[in-house]
């Protein structure tokens, strides 16, 4: 089943499961608004990119809690498969440590094709922040994630919850 559908009629997109109008960003027009992001507010692009990340993650969870299953294995699973259907890469996520989530991304669109453009900055801050926004929902609202891999195809996140 596919998470979205799209009138073409309308020209509209609605997440079927939140039933929410969505829309479509190509990678390469994210990378210019992620360079004029860097260009305009330096290193606090991170941040900013971060933070509407973590705020787009916690505000996917507020109408799933409502609809159905909120345990922590239906959030991971609905992170994951919400990231795939997005276009965002494919996303597994494992407990290798008490207290720890990883989360591998491969085939990141967020970086690797900012790797294939001429772009400055890379790294995966807003999706590092989505994957925080789904912690805070789903664990507490103190956890810290680091992306610890940001490779040519390949990204890994590391969530210590607290």
């Amino acid at each position: 089943m596919s998470l979205y559908a799209f009138d073409a009629r309308e020209g509209i997109i609605t997440n079927k499961k939140l039933g929410l109008r969505g829309f479509i960003m190509g990678a390469r027009q994210w990378n210019s608004l992620v360079e004029k992001m860097y260009e305009r507010f330096g290193s606090a692009a991170e941040t900013i990119l971060f933070d509407a990340g973590k705020s787009y993650g916690s505000s996917e969870l507020e109408g799933e809690r409502e609809r159905g299953d909120s345990s922590a294995e239906a959030t991971l699973d609905l992170l994951s498969h919400t990231a795939r259907a997005a276009g965002w890469g494919q996303v597994t996520i494992s407990r290798d440590f008490p207290g720890e989530i990883n989360v591998k991304v491969r085939k990141c669109v967020f970086c690797t094709e900012a790797r294939k453009s001429d772009q400055k900055q890379v790294g995966c801050y807003f999706l590092g922040g989505v994957i925080s926004g789904y912690a805070s929902s789903l664990f507490s609202q103190q956890n810290h994630v680091d992306e610890i891999l940001c490779g040519n195809d390949y990204c890994e996140f590391r969530v210590k919850l607290s």
